[in-house]
């Protein structure tokens, strides 16, 4: 099973999430409290943004961070296989190219 972002996409190995977990307040309406920065580094396993050591993600929600996933070099570093970077390159890429098909289309 897939984990999915807070937008419903998958998450992408490498990229930077925030933890997000939903508080009540005083009156008992829902607050979203923003936590730790994670990278995701497949199945699930998370390690710490700044660190890149192993950590576990405590969330509700996960929200992408604009920022640049980490490189393939430091994934191999940290243990991610090859292949599971590999597959999910090809997922990429085949993503960009619906879009850019959607895009043609309209």
């Amino acid at each position: 099973m897939k984990i999915l972002d807070a937008s419903g996409a998958p998450l992408q190995i490498g990229a930077m999430y925030v933890c997000v977990t939903v508080q009540l307040d005083d009156q008992c309406k829902e607050y979203d409290r923003h936590d730790g920065l994670v990278r995701y580094v497949g199945g699930d396993q998370f390690v710490d943004a700044d660190s890149l050591e192993d950590c576990v993600a405590d969330y509700d929600k996960l929200v992408r961070q604009a920022c640049r996933p980490l490189s393939r070099s430091v994934l191999i570093d940290l243990g991610v296989p090859a292949e599971a970077i590999d597959a999910e390159d090809e997922a990429e890429v085949e993503r960009r190219a619906a879009l850019d098909d959607a895009r043609v289309a309209a």
